[in-house]
């Protein structure tokens, strides 16, 4: 399952349906997934065949009633209360990515924590979003633990580049980048050096911090490996298995370019 921004093509050979997503809902492209009040977005599943845009009455004719961003933690809510793991299909592996669209320079959620706070306007829709994301994140994780699956569910928080200046939306303002130099685009550390939260409880011990160097394609070959299947041979990623569980050393890059 997919839920939020694919962004790596809006044209039917490369959408998440052709690429080995069975359950998609979000915004194929860029410009789509900017709009946080946006009509529409794009709903498929390969097995009914459904690959359609689905309209939203909500946000019709401007009217701002659904916080997308808030959807995608909804949307994942629902496919991992769908596929939770029972007596049928116990043994049958879930995967779900949940790309939440945020925090850029678009129209915040109505509802914010910090509305009275003195800060500029835009570091105050910055902050509402991220509380949103925060939120949203929570509720999946009640979710695992409702429907008993968060023992043995990995969990990977990570983004996909550092902090930007948007607009009039500067990141300086929360020290986003703490000390590092540079913002996403940039190849200093500032640009691509973000966070990886993984929580894997029946695995991984809580509170551990590594500085072993890893990148976005060493989360393909520890996710299969875990589940117990052999990673392709033709991958750059190594897993990073024996690094979270304290079996072991994790096998060091060469190089990162």
């Amino acid at each position: 399952g997919l839920m939020g921004e694919w962004n790596l093509g809006d044209t039917a050979p490369v959408e998440p349906n052709t690429k080995g997503f069975e359950e998609f809902a979000g915004f194929l492209s860029q410009n789509h997934a900017r709009d946080y009040f946006s009509e529409s977005l794009y709903r498929q599943d390969t097995r009914s065949g459904s690959n359609r845009l689905v309209t939203l009455p909500d946000n019709w004719k401007s009217a701002q009633g659904l916080y997308l961003p808030d959807l995608v933690g909804t949307a994942g809510d629902n496919y991992l209360t769908i596929h939770v793991q029972d007596r049928l299909n116990h043994f049958t592996p879930v995967f779900l990515c949940l790309a939440y669209p945020v925090p850029h320079n678009s129209t915040p959620p109505h509802e914010s924590p910090y509305a009275n706070e003195s800060w500029p306007q835009p570091a105050r829709d910055r902050a509402a979003m991220i509380a949103h994301l925060d939120t949203s994140i929570g509720h999946v994780l009640e979710t695992l633990a409702i429907m008993k699956m968060e023992t043995n569910t990995i969990v990977i928080f990570t983004s996909i580049g550092g902090a930007q200046q948007e607009g009039a939306m500067d990141p300086k303002f929360f020290g986003s980048s703490g000390p590092l130099r540079g913002e996403a685009g940039s190849v200093y550390e500032g640009g691509i050096r973000v966070p990886m939260i993984v929580r894997w409880p029946a695995q991984i011990k809580p509170g551990q911090v590594t500085d072993v160097p890893s990148a976005a394609w060493d989360i393909l070959p520890p996710l299969v490996e875990a589940a117990f299947m052999k990673p392709p041979q033709k991958t750059d990623g190594i897993s990073l298995i024996p690094l979270l569980t304290g079996k072991g050393k994790a096998k060091a890059h060469e190089s990162f370019y």
